[in-house]
């Protein structure tokens, strides 16, 4: 056994695994026990890919140093003379273990492994580190941020602890303390995704210029990089930069050519890239740009047919083209396909706003009221839900959904607004103030709310207070110039006629409703779609969905 192992090991310093290998089996054929052997030849397997296997060699060989560790004095280890040398075997051991349970993901008993290597070596910053990561996927981000802290009290300098410990940090969204281990490693040391967590980072605490600056430097060190390598890695990172740019340059000027220019760029740069891709067709649809929204769509779906958010969108960009059947059948698909009941509750109260527009309204209650259903609490099916109810003139029923979308979100601003106007038909004006008030309070720039109070209040006899609240709603409604929005010039002229009849002939005004305005056409699109953070949580989408007459 001695030969075979000293021959191993010269074979596996020489480079020739394979060879290692051929002897390493002779060994452990001639000596089970063999535990150094158990050790070198998981190490081989495991750089070979065979994890199972090298596994079942650490474990033998921990089992078997775990009980001569028990009762030291009934066995002999080969090359193993003191308590020392036993220690730093089952040392290696555990890391080597510990490292392969965490590549299979079985982070807990990984965490066991370098737990038992720490007690071994409780200044072992690699087992530190390597605990600390399995914390970090396993979920545990304080316990990881401990581990990492551990390793920089011995040694400040190293910098994997640091960034791991800023990751850590980012994942609880604890980014002050991020942006601390970030901005510590020097400048020229930062790659250009270390910049990209820093982006991340200042744009978590709305540091917008610096998070622009960070963008800038991570794509100058992607694109140095690209012409000097240029190979699918370097492209991929030039691209991601690219839309992280994007991404901030629409926070910082929201809607500006600088971000259509810089995601084209990325689209060039990648043409394979369906995120750099969607990304583009959010940036066009958010700027009305509907058919080249459509385009780039089509080219993400014919690539990908599974990728749902791709396919969301284009069936809601088909529904603003006016092509109502053709996103309905889209998001037919959409429904067979979604596997989890929140995510096809929301893809149906979707398309009840699609039957809504399409003035298939009991096809329309049914999809809001299957949604509500499977996914009780909803505001936004509960909201829309409400709407139809009031497109019929079931005002009982429209507030009961309406305090149903309230009391699931209280900043439901558009829920508020509408439940006055039922409010008012019902005979409740006093009630109905009050949700105006409430919506302002959560929205100051509702001109609605500031038309429909006022016209309360002069149905009330209240033709003084009315005029300061109409004021308002002339100066807010008649800012709303977009293509979207083309009823709100409608209501600026409305609102003016009111005020001109408020001044000193309030009685004549007593018996003229016309002028209280609901939001069906503001329906809420419910949807899963990513917004330009690229990170995070579910976000609702608003559009406007003309359903015919806007007046009660």
């Amino acid at each position: 056994t001695d030969f075979f192992y000293g021959r191993a090991v010269c074979l596996f310093e020489s480079g020739k695994d394979d060879e290692a290998l051929q002897d390493l089996h002779a060994v452990i054929a001639l000596d089970p026990v063999h535990t150094h052997a158990r050790l070198l030849r998981g190490m081989l397997l495991e750089k070979n890919g065979q994890r199972s296997m090298a596994c079942e060699d650490y474990n033998h060989a921990l089992e078997y140093l775990h009980g001569h560790q028990r009762q030291p004095a009934k066995f002999t280890i080969e090359s193993a003379d003191n308590i020392q040398q036993l220690r730093q075997h089952l040392y290696l051991l555990c890391i080597r273990r510990g490292a392969l349970l965490s590549r299979r993901k079985e982070y807990a008993a990984a965490i066991q492994d370098y737990n038992e290597a720490l007690n071994l070596d409780p200044k072992c910053e690699i087992a530190l580190i390597q605990r600390g990561n399995a914390y970090h996927q396993h979920g545990y981000f304080s316990s990881a941020c401990a581990d990492y802290s551990k390793c920089l009290v011995m040694d400040q300098s190293n910098e994997l602890a640091r960034k791991n410990r800023a990751l850590a940090n980012m994942a609880q969204k604890n980014w002050r303390a991020s942006l601390d281990d970030f901005t510590f490693i020097p400048e020229g040391k930062r790659d250009a995704q270390t910049w990209l967590f820093l982006v991340e980072c200042y744009r978590g605490i709305n540091d917008v210029k610096s998070a622009l600056m960070a963008a800038e430097k991570a794509l100058l060190l992607a694109s140095n990089a690209m012409s000097f390598h240029g190979f699918l890695g370097l492209n991929k990172l030039l691209t991601k930069c690219l839309v992280v740019k994007g991404d901030v340059e629409e926070d910082a000027f929201p809607r500006s050519k600088a971000t259509l220019k810089t995601l084209t760029r990325a689209v060039h740069v990648l043409p394979n890239s369906n995120f750099a891709r969607l990304k583009l067709a959010f940036a066009l649809f958010g700027r009305g740009s509907l058919r080249e929204a459509a385009a780039q769509l089509q080219v993400v779906t014919l690539s990908d047919p599974s990728n749902s958010m791709a396919a969301e969108l284009a069936a809601i960009v088909h529904a603003e083209l006016g092509n109502l059947h053709v996103a309905c059948g889209r998001l037919d698909a959409l429904i067979c396909n979604e596997t989890s009941i929140a995510g096809k509750a929301q893809l149906i109260s979707s398309r009840g706003v699609l039957h809504q527009r399409l003035q298939d309204l009991p096809h329309a209650e049914h999809d809001f009221w299957r949604s509500s259903q499977m996914s009780p609490g909803k505001s936004e099916t509960q909201y829309n839900l409400g709407c139809l109810h009031m497109q019929r003139e079931h005002w009982f029923l429209a507030k009961m959904a309406f305090d149903q979308a309230v009391k699931a979100l209280p900043t439901n601003d558009l829920a508020l607004l509408n439940r006055s106007v039922v409010l008012f038909h019902l005979g409740q004006a006093d009630l109905a103030i009050a949700d105006l008030n409430q919506a302002l309070a959560i929205s100051p720039g509702l001109g609605h709310a500031y038309l429909n109070r006022a016209t309360i209040k002069i149905t009330l006899g209240y033709a003084a207070d009315a005029e300061q609240d109409l004021s308002r709603a002339v100066q807010l409604l008649s800012g709303q110039n977009s293509v979207q929005d083309a009823s709100a010039q409608e209501c600026v002229c409305e609102t003016r006629h009111i005020l001109n009849k408020s001044q000193g002939r309030a009685i004549d005004t007593l018996t003229d409703y016309s002028n209280l305005f609901d939001c069906n056409d503001k329906i809420i699109f419910e949807s899963r779609i990513i917004g330009t953070s690229g990170q995070s949580p579910l976000r609702s989408l608003w559009f406007e969905c003309l359903t015919g007459s806007k007046k009660l």
